[in-house]
Formats: structure tokens, sequence, C-alpha cells
């Protein structure tokens, strides 16, 4: 059958080469025990996400990796960061804007850029932002009366994303969906697409580009809790859908010369 895992059956486990495919097989032991639930944080860390993606009983082509993702994390957003990220800690902030969250990563040599599936289990507070900046926002722009009570501390006071953030944690919500605001990070970078390349206009060509991308407000998300949140490129076993490993490929990032790329090809499309 196309798509499907062949070593779904236990006793077709290939047999583990490593330390960390030894971890990735006691997992799926586990799994197929119907004990999932003992699996910790540490031992999916631990285990070759390689070895996972070819043993899990599930099918692993793109279409049916992308209905559970729809399932289970369906929403899309970007997280912009200098570290490699197996899993969060604590609330995971992300845009609808590859670029804009690239400001939240300095540099160059180890920037990176992570698609993420977004999920939410307790619902989510709404904040309409009118492209108001992050720390510019109204306590009436909360569209969701119990968290906005949380704020009555600010009554005439324009509050930021964070504020909000509290405020919904202190409700038990799994997040925040800050909708068109202004939010860009530290590490602007519209010198990126020099030596890769391009001739001079077309540097210029994608330097405007990447301004006029960042001038726009954008929809910015922040969960509170990190297992909900995975790598696009997840395997999205729901048996494993409470740890908040990502359980990414090595697809699973854009670097700063890939973001150049995808912005190129975005303006030969135009």
């Amino acid at each position: 059958m196309a798509g499907r895992n062949p070593f779904g059956a236990l006793g077709k486990l290939i047999l583990p080469k490593n330390a960390s495919e030894e971890v990735a097989r006691r997992i799926l032991e586990l799994r197929q025990a119907g004990r999932s639930d003992e699996v910790t944080e540490d031992m999916m860390d631990a285990a070759s996400d390689l070895y996972m993606f070819k043993n899990t009983p599930l099918p692993m082509d793109r279409a049916s990796r992308e209905a559970r993702a729809d399932e289970m994390f369906p929403r899309k957003g970007y997280h912009g960061t200098n570290e490699d990220i197996s899993g969060f800690q604590g609330s995971v902030f992300t845009s609808d804007n590859p670029t804009l969250a690239s400001t939240y990563a300095r540099g160059m040599s180890d920037a990176q850029v992570y698609p993420l599936r977004i999920g939410s289990k307790l619902g989510d507070a709404i904040v309409e932002g009118k492209g108001a900046n992050w720390n510019q926002l109204n306590i009436s722009d909360v569209k969701d009366p119990e968290v906005a009570s949380w704020l009555d501390w600010a009554e005439g006071q324009k509050v930021s994303t964070r504020e909000i953030e509290r405020a919904a944690g202190l409700e038990g919500r799994s997040g925040v969906q800050f909708k068109d605001i202004n939010d860009i990070g530290s590490g602007i970078n519209s010198g990126q697409f020099k030596n890769l390349g391009y001739t001079p206009a077309e540097e210029e060509a994608l330097r405007l580009q990447y301004l006029q991308e960042l001038s726009k407000p954008s929809n910015v998300d922040v969960r509170l809790f990190p297992n909900l949140v995975r790598s696009e490129f997840a395997r999205f076993d729901p048996e494993f859908r409470n740890l908040r490993n990502l359980s990414a490929s090595i697809l699973g990032t854009i670097g700063f010369s890939g973001l150049a790329a995808a912005l190129r090809e975005k303006e030969e499309g135009m």
C-alpha cells in the first residue's frame, strides 16, 4: 500500500545500530504495548528521529502526515532563533510571516527559522491589534472577557503581548492569537543578501522586498504549553501528542540563505 510504513510490526523493526536507535526501539516497543504514556521527554529527545520515522507504524508519506497535522496541529507559524531546538521550554511565539520571524535570530551563521504547526486544547484568546505595535495594545482589543478581566490593573493604559500572555495563562487558555500587530525583533538584517551570487540590482531588489515584508503587520501567536507545537516535518503520531519534542526531520529549518532564495523566487513569480 502506498505510503504505509513497511516496518510497523514490532518483529520487523530494524535492528538498532547505536544508542539513539536503541532508545527509539524501546519507545516503539512501549507504543505497541499500549504504554505510550511511559515515554518521557528525555527518551524522545535521545531517540533517533530517522529510526522513529522509518519504524513508526503509521503512513509517513507527506499527504498522510499533513492529514494528521491538520487534525492535531491545524495552524501554521514560523519561529526564528539561533538555537538548535528539539523541543521548546515554556511559551512559544510564532508569526505567520517567516521574514518577521527571522528578525528573532541574530547574525547569519547559525540563524534559522523553524516552520511549525500549532495546536490548542483549552481554547485561545483572540486579540484584534489593528496594526498596533506589540506593546501598544488596548484592553478592548482582547476579545475574551475573562482574559481581559485580568488586565483591569492597566485600565486606560496600553498593554503588551507579554502582559496579555500572562493574563491568558491565569485564565487557563492554550494560547493567544494576536491579529495584525507589528512585532519586529532586534535581528533585522537587510544586508543578508550580499555575497550570495546576486547582482547589485538583485541585491537591492531583495533588500527592498525584505523591508517591505517587515513593514506589514502580521498575525503573531503564543502557545503557553510547548507540547502544542510541532515541526512542520514531524511524524504527527497521536500516541505522543502530550510530549513537547518537535519530532523534526533534518529539513526542519530555513536558513537565512534559504530565506533569500525564497524571497527571490517570490519576486520572480510576481
